[in-house]
């Protein structure tokens, strides 16, 4: 289940059932009102966050899905799953726009970048990144020695910083010619 709490109140104030296994991820529409979940369960469920009811489920993905990230505009939703695959869905139809062929492991990490042109994933000790219209293949790093467990796409499109979990944040140059 989800829970939905005021911050000012400290209460409860909705709870969302619906996935029959564990949930990894969560991403809020970049506009509110919609809340996605990302399932073991190999669903993704849309939430209308006012009423607490689901109103998409997306149910496409061959293994369980362990991360989702919205585009800045929230046009797109990106949802990886361990197969791995990376099902990118036109969030204003609702219909798939393309799937992304993505590093071997455990997808645990997506981020878009600023305007939305580029989208990352980290999985078990390696990076991506893919041009998000395309699926284009722009950059790849990898293995490395951690596992990540934040990335993000500098506001250029230039650099990828990423952690995992300690003190460190590395930052890497995507090759020239790729975003930015």
């Amino acid at each position: 289940t989800i829970s939905l709490w005021n911050l000012e109140t400290g209460k409860e104030i909705r709870v969302l059932t619906g996935h029959t296994d564990r949930i990894p991820g969560l991403a809020w529409h970049p506009k509110g009102g919609h809340l996605v979940s990302a399932g073991w369960d190999t669903t993704a469920r849309v939430w209308d966050v006012s009423t607490g009811q689901p109103i998409m489920l997306y149910n496409s993905h061959a293994a369980q899905v362990t991360a989702l990230a919205f585009s800045p505009q929230g046009n797109l939703l990106a949802c990886a799953d361990s197969s791995p695959a990376i099902h990118l869905w036109d969030f204003t139809t609702h219909k798939a726009a393309r799937i992304v062929s993505g590093p071997q492991g455990e997808i645990r990490l997506l981020a878009f970048s600023a305007d939305g042109t580029y989208l990352a994933c980290g999985a078990d000790r390696t990076l991506n990144v893919w041009e998000a219209a395309s699926g284009a293949t722009l950059a790849g790093a990898g293995p490395r020695s951690q596992t990540r467990t934040r990335l993000a796409l500098s506001p250029s499109g230039k650099a990828l910083a990423t952690n995992s979990g300690g003190r460190a944040t590395r930052l890497y140059s995507l090759p020239e010619g790729s975003p930015g």
